[in-house]
């Protein structure tokens, strides 16, 4: 009962006023300038989650893939970044011993 009136009752009056259509639309909003931002697709019936798990799916762990592997490169690079750059003569000099 609770899967019923969590998800499945909200559908089943979705079907009921407008019919099986599931109709795609922009989520457009205003940011703090006041400009508009296109956020995206959305839709009420099919979640965006359900179609790219289900026709999308080998594009979805190309990309999770893309994304673990630059987040990797980053931190390492900044590691990095930070051991050239500190110490006596580096930039990054926190606290200096007198």
């Amino acid at each position: 009962m609770n899967y019923w009136s969590d998800v499945m009752q909200d559908d089943c009056y979705l079907i009921a006023i407008d019919g099986w259509k599931a109709e795609p639309y922009r989520i457009v909003i205003d940011n703090k300038q006041g400009k508009k931002v296109d956020k995206g697709w959305t839709c009420d019936l099919n979640p965006p989650e359900l179609i790219i798990g289900r026709y999308f799916h080998a594009e979805k762990v190309a990309l999770e893939e893309l994304e673990s592997s630059k987040e990797s490169y980053a931190s390492e690079n900044l590691s990095n970044w930070k051991e050239e750059h500190s110490g006596e003569e580096g930039f990054l000099l926190i606290s200096r011993k007198k």
